[in-house]
């Protein structure tokens, strides 16, 4: 799987770590099972790394739908809390900012960031 699901910060949490070219469909799956880690251990507090995405794969309009799918899944717009790794330039940074405007629009607190530990104290707050 071009995914990987684990816990962080003694489970409270949930890392998703994305690399190589997702397809629309795998980041959907993606998507599914990180949400159902993080209703196991009762987490709404989300760390997504996208450094090791590579472009092709989903498209903009698979981003703009996968928000409906996560809101029609539960995801919670008032407790839930996204930070994404991403790098600032590059190929993929077009779909990371396209994905945190989306969100932010949406109601959602999602915030990008280019180091793992300013995230992390962002996401304890």
């Amino acid at each position: 799987m071009p995914w990987l699901v684990n816990l962080l910060c003694d489970e409270t949490v949930v890392q998703t770590y994305y690399h190589g070219a997702l397809t629309g469909d795998e980041l959907k799956a993606a998507c599914r099972e990180t949400m159902v880690v993080a209703r196991r251990v009762n987490s709404c507090r989300y760390l997504t790394d996208c450094r090791g995405l590579e472009p092709g794969g989903h498209s903009l309009a698979d981003l703009y739908f996968l928000v409906d799918y996560l809101v029609d899944e539960g995801l919670d717009k008032e407790s839930s809390r996204e930070a994404v790794i991403a790098d600032a330039h590059g190929e993929m940074a077009e779909k990371i900012e396209f994905w945190e405007n989306t969100m932010v629009n949406r109601g959602f607190d999602v915030r990008r960031f280019s180091e793992i530990d300013a995230a992390l104290v962002w996401l304890s707050r």
